[in-house]
């Protein structure tokens, strides 16, 4: 027998959950931690409000159904990103082989990935919160594969292929569903490319995150404009500049 100690947060769990079961056994022991997992029965909401997520290299955008939006910056991730690639890279330079070698890498590895974490478990936290508060279900992109597709050449493939989109959206998932939110995945091919009010292709309107309606002769976010389109799949009215589908930007908010 082994004494296990926990805090309040892990006695939230034994009070309140069942316990599971892994796929091997009923616990996990790692060199590092004891896990016991726990499952819960959630009773989801049918939702009448929905949200739409845009996950992107640097930020993440998000538009609900009553015209409420917000953006969050993450460039933070994409510059602990890089700091760590240089400096697990003056390693591998400085230091051919041996165990010290080995003790840094995995050093500067534990901490690129708990810093990265961090950001991520925060950010996915203010979105349900966002959710919550409106009882909107959430819609993320389905970008299964979308790794493979990946071919821009050697230092930005490296970039994307860092991207932690889909740990993100596992985050915002299973916190959503925690909180009876519901969680869909549909198909963004295109979202970003044409017109959420009449349906014509974008075009380039010279900065990088703008492009033009010239047939609504409108300038929309290409974030903005990812998220309308992922809403209009539910097939539900999306309050947009008092027509019911640009932005009223009086209801947005810039998180940071």
């Amino acid at each position: 027998w082994v004494d296990l100690k926990f805090g309040k947060y892990q006695q939230r769990f034994i009070n309140e959950w069942k316990q599971g079961k892994l796929k091997i056994g009923e616990i996990l022991i790692t060199p590092e931690k004891v896990i016991v997992p726990f499952k819960k029965k959630i009773e989801l909401i049918e939702a009448k409000q929905w949200l739409a997520i845009d996950i992107n290299e640097c930020n993440v955008t998000g538009v609900s159904t009553d015209g409420s939006w917000f953006i969050i910056d993450t460039s933070e991730v994409k510059r602990i990103r890089h700091v760590y690639f240089k400096k697990r890279k003056r390693i591998q330079s400085g230091i051919r082989t041996g165990k010290r070698r080995k003790r840094l890498l995995a050093k500067y590895g534990r901490r690129e990935k708990n810093r990265v974490k961090d950001i991520l478990h925060k950010v996915s936290k203010t979105i349900v919160e966002f959710a919550k508060v409106r009882g909107c279900g959430i819609i993320l992109e389905d970008l299964n594969g979308i790794r493979k597709r990946i071919d821009y050449g050697r230092v930005l493939n490296r970039r994307l292929h860092n991207w932690s989109f889909r740990k993100l959206q596992h985050y915002i998932e299973y916190k959503s569903k925690l909180e009876g939110l519901p969680v869909i995945y549909v198909d963004p091919k295109g979202t970003s490319s044409y017109c959420p009010l009449c349906g014509e292709k974008l075009a380039p309107n010279g900065q990088w995150r703008e492009k033009k309606c010239v047939n609504c002769d409108i300038v929309w976010n290409r974030d903005v404009v990812a998220c309308l389109n992922l809403l209009k799949t539910k097939d539900v009215p999306v309050c947009v500049a008092g027509e019911c589908l640009p932005m009223n930007l009086e209801v947005g908010k810039r998180l940071v």
